[in-house]
Parts: C-alpha cells; structure tokens; sequence
C-alpha cells in the first residue's frame, strides 16, 4: 500500500509478515545507545560528524522524533561507521535491522524479501522522493544520541 504526502512523496508501508512477531527491543537499542554515547564522549571530531549526519537525516525527513512507545513499539539500534579513505563520506550510520529482539526475530526476519532490506546506509536504502511507513503492529525507532 501506498500513498502521497502532501510535499509529494510516496509513503510506502514495511512489508511485514505477520506470522513473524516481534518482541520487546527497547533495552538493547538502550545498551547500544550508551555504547555509542560512550564512544562519542572520548572523540569530539566523531561526535561532531555523528550529529551532523544524524540533523541531516532529520533535515531530509528520512527520521523524525517518535511519538511516546507503545507495545508495538520497535527500536533499531545503530551505530556510527568511519571510513576516513572515502571521498565523499568519512561518516555514515549504519541502523542494524538484523537485531534479535526478545522473540529470537529481527525486523529483517519480519520484512517479506524487498530492497529496503539491505546492508548498505539509510540514504542508499530509501528514495529521496519516498518516506517509509510502518505498519501500526511495529514501528521501527531508533534511539539517538
């Protein structure tokens, strides 16, 4: 299913399987939040890069805050990855979908086989012209610093 929002892009639902449940993920995301928030604090220059990338990904509407959990609520954790050798971007996130949550599953285990289900960076993965969004049994979230 999808739609248009009001700018113009196309809003497309995850397609998910629903015979693969999800459950809870919030306290790994939590664990890999304060690793990163850990790592950020020892390197001024990572975390300068790791902000920007991160308003950047807000600016171009690719995330936005969440609304309050709820039940159905899916946090993705993430992490930042440096490549200095890279011409254009020495920094990117990389949103792990591939983490189990407390069913054993991970939202790639509950994704039908699509091209968002990918290894490579958000920017890559979703059109500019084209929002994600979620069905209401599972919103993925991702806690940031």
């Amino acid at each position: 299913m999808h739609r248009r929002s009001p700018d113009g892009r196309f809003i497309v639902e995850l397609p998910l399987k629903s015979d693969v449940p999800l459950g809870a993920s919030r306290s790994y995301a939590v664990r890999s939040l304060l690793s990163i928030e850990k790592r950020l604090a020892r390197d001024d220059d990572l975390c300068q890069r790791y902000n920007e990338f991160m308003q950047e990904l807000i600016d171009m509407k690719h995330m936005e805050l969440a609304p309050p959990p709820t039940d159905q609520t899916f946090y993705m954790p993430h992490h930042p990855v440096v490549k200095e050798s890279s011409v254009t971007t020495k920094l990117r996130v990389v949103f792990n979908a591939s983490a189990k949550t407390t069913t054993g599953n991970s939202l790639n285990d509950a994704l039908f086989n699509t091209s968002l289900r990918s290894n490579r960076g958000h920017r890559e993965n979703v059109p500019p012209n084209m929002h994600v969004h979620e069905k209401p049994r599972s919103t993925p979230h991702c806690l940031a610093s």
